[in-house]
């Protein structure tokens, strides 16, 4: 099973294959430094930053991504706004980062 569901990337393109290619294209170049942000903001303990970057990435991880990662991408926003930081557990940003990382490279691989 792929780590991704392009089930609402879909829904958006209406067929559109070649705007479908540009957004995923764009996903898995963009993402890693997206990634990068979080764990700098995270190490910093930078809460602001980091829910703002979490909710800066939440509509693409809706269009692309599985609800493992929908859920979590939220749980991470909430905590960063909210600058909850007894409840972040750094398990559940690396379990994050784990499961879009594979994503992106179930992407590379079949975007070749």
């Amino acid at each position: 099973m792929k780590a991704y569901d392009l089930s609402g990337l879909r829904k958006i393109t209406r067929g559109n294959t070649e705007f479908e290619m540009k957004m995923l294209n764009m996903f898995v170049d963009q993402t890693p430094s997206q990634l990068e942000k979080l764990e700098e903001y995270l190490e910093k303990e930078d809460f602001e930053k980091f829910g703002l970057t979490a909710h800066s990435i939440k509509p693409s991880i809706d269009l692309i991504c599985r609800e493992n990662l929908k859920t979590q991408v939220r749980e991470l926003e909430r905590i960063g706004k909210e600058g909850d930081k007894e409840n972040l557990l750094f398990g559940l940003f690396e379990n994050f980062r784990e499961n879009l990382e594979e994503v992106i490279e179930d992407l590379k691989a079949d975007l070749v």
